[in-house]
């Protein structure tokens, strides 16, 4: 009987057998980077028109002509050199006031006129002008 105490390591009660080494696990490809929105100077408005209807993110490089408040005082309006009525321009409304003075001068931001910036955010219009509501001074940065 001392053989089946000897078989007692083999059969229902044995040990599991080594197992082979796990496989290393398939590699994570790298997320899909965001394509770049599409780039356009401020002059671009027939351009950058129709992407107005889908909302689309854009960015866009001028050189700042006037940045004044509306008459109501609820929104800065920035234009470009060279721009006219009906022209791609930037705005942004009384909450990010204090941001946009921080970064740009001035009570609202308006000490913008006359610097190259470039701006990215989404379009939308206002009476047929495409424009690019500013939520964050962030959005902004001077070029040379």
């Amino acid at each position: 009987r001392s053989s089946s105490s000897a078989n007692a390591t083999s059969g229902l009660f044995a040990e599991p057998a080594a197992s082979s080494p796990a496989l290393p696990a398939a590699p994570i490809p790298p997320a899909a980077s965001a394509a770049a929105p599409p780039q356009f100077t401020a002059d671009q408005t027939e351009q950058i028109k129709p992407l107005v209807e889908n909302d689309t993110v854009v960015t866009v490089t001028g050189t700042v002509g006037t940045a004044q408040l509306s008459g109501s005082g609820k929104t800065m309006m920035v234009k470009f050199d060279g721009s006219g009525r009906g022209d791609f321009q930037i705005i942004w409304k009384p909450r990010v006031f204090d941001d946009m003075a921080a970064a740009f001068g001035g009570d609202h931001g308006e000490n913008i006129a006359g610097q190259r910036i470039r701006v990215t955010g989404e379009l939308s219009s206002m009476f047929g002008t495409p424009q690019l509501n500013v939520t964050s001074a962030a959005q902004i940065e001077i070029v040379e």
